[in-house]
């Protein structure tokens, strides 16, 4: 884990942790060279050593390093720095599509069109450079603070020709293609595949598939039916549910065949969906009520003499195509692709039966409106007026209306589609709930389509959100740094130590509760690292070397490094015995440390010594200069002299700060060279940058 104020490449200074995944940390970092703040995603340390993490790894960097788009996370730079091996990447400020989503429980038509446009014109860039994404996911989704959204973790994404293009990295399980599923060949067909799954979690704000294993999900994925999204969100339309399911057809050939395709559909609905359709619009079959013209009633009833002209015998049963039992809106099946095996006559009777239920059903619906007073082309109002149509309700009265439904919106959605139907909110409660985002309508009472009086209170419960959060991210990291984050959330911090053989000293390995409740208590179990046995030092002084050794070995211990193991000569103790050791004896200490020792010389030789004098005096106002009285300089005296070969240093005097008008004597007696060495200096040197400020030449007699 880097820590804040770290420098990589003495460019990039780190300046936090954002995030973190399977096999890789993401930081925010600063630029320096360049000025400007970028995420740098480093590969985990477990992962270094590992060639096929690291293989892996840099993939993502080389294939999304030729892309520039504004809907893609641009990649900066890859960089190997010895075991370190981390990408630079544009910094995107803000959230995934999934938090988004989670967050806003569903979201609206407009909402999803926007952002299902700008990810494909995303993955559009990628695959036209060849490269298929392979794990589109809201996950891999990031919605920044201006509203833009980018396509990130090209992790496994493979160049489209490539051959080893399978399913041996493939994508996230609720999100894969069926042939990805099957481990066959992927192609960009299959990012459309999860694209269109996308699509639908975005307007439904669920998955399509799910299951209690990946491989129950995969299998889903190959079997099951595709659910119709406005059978979980109104706000769909019919259009929008159909592009999702030719996204999610089973069989490649059988969906789009290119990004640009789903991209103008989705652009075409974007544009009907914001252009005003007159009522009255003669060009107008979408749905919409309206009045039928003459001309075409008379086309209407010249096609009903056609098919009443038709003989039983050559007429074929017109093809039905799957349906949801609650909306009645069209699936994608076979045979709506196969438009060959279509009759004249099934076109005839499916053109006639259309226009025929415009016709009887635009009619009564546009009476209905006429008879409230209102028209208009809401979900609700259509409803309505289709039961009453039907017998199955009377009319509503001027001071009568519908309850809407306003469960799964934000307080501010409801009070306006409430303020709509000419109903007011009231909160009766808020609740906390680990399943409905916070300020979001839980229940409400009126129940969706209880006739109410008009200006009545709607009373609902509001959620707080989750009252609990859940800590995992802090598992395994030093706890010095989630006590830090927890105290600053406001939990009550109690730390647990325990001995720990897979954790070192000072890690949080267990969290209890790891979902506590927010600002509750939480239980640290920090490591301690592994558990030591503690033994006392044995007495070796007096011991032979290979005596010693054998002690230590027995107590558990080990002899010292080299550089701990010294010899020294002495008068009193023979040759190879034991003098001293590092660690006194019966000291109690961890088993395996390691005890030095010096081993005795034997007597020393007797070698004379060589000794020389000097006698001067050096003013420092030689190397100030005027104004030295008021200058302060710090200075030593010391001997130098080569001794085979090499310079050595004896400090005659220690460093002292003097003025700089001083006039320092160097009177020495008595100087003890180097055995042997006959030439010296004695310097004067300047402390503060080492420099010689004055030498002066000494001559040593053997004595």
């Amino acid at each position: 884990m880097l820590r804040e104020g770290t420098f990589l490449q003495d460019r990039y200074e780190i300046i936090g942790r954002i995030g973190s995944g399977g096999m890789s940390d993401v930081y925010k970092a600063r630029d320096r060279k360049l000025n400007r703040l970028v995420a740098v995603k480093v590969l985990k340390e477990e992962f270094g050593h590992d060639y096929e993490f690291v293989n892996k790894f840099k993939m993502e960097a080389q294939a999304a390093a030729g892309l520039s788009h504004p809907n893609v996370v641009n990649i900066f730079d890859v960089i190997d720095e010895g075991e370190l091996h981390y990408i630079v990447m544009e910094l995107v400020e803000g959230i995934t599509l999934k938090s988004f989503i989670k967050e806003k429980g569903k979201l609206q038509l407009d909402q999803t069109l926007g952002i299902s446009i700008q990810v494909a014109q995303g993955i559009n860039a990628a695959h036209e450079q060849h490269i298929v994404h392979r794990d589109i996911k809201p996950q891999n989704i990031i919605i920044s603070s201006d509203g833009t959204a980018k396509v990130a973790d090209f992790g496994i994404a493979r160049a489209a020709s490539s051959n080893t293009m399978n399913a041996s990295a493939m994508g996230s399980v609720h999100y894969i293609s069926p042939e990805q599923a099957r481990g066959e060949n992927s192609d960009e067909r299959s990012d459309i595949y999860s694209m269109g799954i996308t699509m639908f979690e975005m307007i439904t704000g669920r998955l399509p598939f799910d299951g209690d294993t990946p491989v129950a999900v995969a299998l889903a994925q190959i079997d099951h039916e595709m659910p119709i999204a406005s059978d979980y969100n109104s706000d769909s339309l019919p259009e929008f549910d159909n592009i999702i399911l030719k996204c999610c057809q089973k069989k490649p050939e059988r969906r789009y065949q290119s990004m640009e395709e789903l991209i103008l559909d989705l652009r075409k609905i974007l544009t009907i969906r914001h252009q005003p359709v007159s009522i009255d619009d003669p060009d107008d079959i979408d749905g919409h009520t309206r009045v039928l013209t003459p001309q075409e009633v008379g086309e209407i009833n010249a096609r009903a003499k056609i098919n009443a002209n038709m003989k039983p015998s050559s007429a074929k049963p017109a093809k039905t195509s799957k349906t949801s039992k609650s909306s009645g809106r069209k699936k994608y099946d076979k045979d709506d692709f196969d438009d060959e095996k279509d009759t004249a006559f099934d076109k005839i009777i499916t053109v006639g039966g259309i226009i025929l239920a415009v016709l009887v059903v635009g009619a009564v619906i546009f009476g209905i409106f006429k008879f409230n007073g209102t028209i208009g082309n809401s979900a609700s109002q259509i409803n309505t007026a289709l039961d009453v149509a039907s017998g199955d309700i009377s009319p509503l009265s001027d001071k009568e209306t519908y309850v809407p439904e306003v469960i799964g919106l934000d307080y501010e959605l409801a009070t306006n589609k409430l303020k709509d139907y000419n109903l007011s909110i009231e909160v009766k409660s808020e609740e906390f709930n680990d399943e409905v985002a916070a300020n979001t309508v839980i229940s409400q009472d009126p129940l969706p389509d209880e006739l109410v009086d008009k200006y009545s209170k709607v009373y609902v419960v509001i959620s707080k959100g989750s009252n609990t959060e859940d800590l995992s991210e802090y598992l395994y990291q030093d706890f010095a740094t989630v006590n830090e984050e927890l105290t600053k959330k406001k939990y009550k911090v109690t730390r647990i130590e325990e001995y720990s053989d897979e954790f070192g000293e000072g890690v949080v390995f267990d969290i209890n509760p790891i979902k506590p409740e927010l600002e509750g208590t939480v239980t640290l179990k920090v490591s301690k690292g592994p558990e030591v046995q503690i033994v006392k030092v044995p007495t070796i002084i007096g011991r032979t070397e290979d005596e010693a050794i054998g002690l230590l070995i027995d107590s558990g211990l080990q002899p010292g490094d080299p550089d701990a193991i010294t010899m020294m000569p002495s008068d009193i103790v023979p040759a190879g015995m034991i003098i001293s050791q590092s660690i006194a004896p019966d000291t109690e200490i961890s088993v395996g440390s390691k005890v030095g020792y010096t081993v005795s010389s034997g007597q020393e030789e007797q070698q004379q010594s060589y000794i020389g004098s000097v006698k001067g005096q050096y003013s420092l106002t030689e190397h100030i200069g005027p104004g030295s009285s008021g200058t302060q300089i710090e200075v030593m005296v010391r001997l130098h002299q080569v001794v085979d070969g090499e310079d050595v240093y004896t400090t005659l005097m220690e460093p002292r700060r003097v003025t700089g008008n001083a006039i320092l004597p160097i009177k020495i007696d008595f100087i003890e060279g180097a055995y042997g060495v006959d030439q010296g200096e004695v310097e004067v040197v300047n402390v503060d940058n080492g420099e010689v400020l004055k030498t002066f030449e000494v001559e040593f007699f053997k004595q």
